[in-house]
């Protein structure tokens, strides 16, 4: 459990489904919206800390997934988040166009989830360190 997931949700109860569901592979902590997701991510990187998987859904009460993606995104001290916004297929290109790293359908589907983001995380890794054969996979 190297990688860290922060899960916003504004709903205490789905916040708990995601959690119980991503913490066998996952450190997850947990945010109530966009702006508790921020301060939560400022304060581990005050400690030396840091999130490496943002899940988040598109509508939230004081900041939707678009905004907060931005806001990641604009942020250099979080270049390596990877952003994973949970929405209705009709705003599939709005998450996109905002930097999000990964959309997904609502409702989430966990395992399928799992996945995606082991894809996506790999993929950020060989982009990062290009040539690298642990990373890459492509042998000795």
């Amino acid at each position: 459990m190297d990688k860290t997931i922060l899960a916003v949700e504004s709903s205490g109860l789905n916040r708990i489904r995601i959690a119980k569901a991503l913490e066998r592979e996952y450190r997850v902590i947990e945010a109530e919206g966009g702006r508790d997701a921020l301060e939560q991510m400022d304060t581990l990187k005050r400690v030396g800390d840091h999130v490496d998987i943002i899940l988040a859904r598109l509508d939230m009460p004081d900041m939707d997934g678009v905004e907060l993606t931005r806001r990641v995104k604009a942020d250099r001290r979080y270049d390596q988040t990877t952003v994973a916004i949970s929405a209705p297929e009709r705003e599939a290109s709005r998450v996109r166009e905002a930097g999000a790293d990964l959309h997904m359908a609502a409702p989430i589907d966990v395992d399928g989830l799992l996945d995606a983001l082991e894809h996506v995380m790999s993929e950020k890794a060989a982009k990062a360190f290009p040539g690298s054969s642990a990373l890459t996979g492509t042998g000795i």
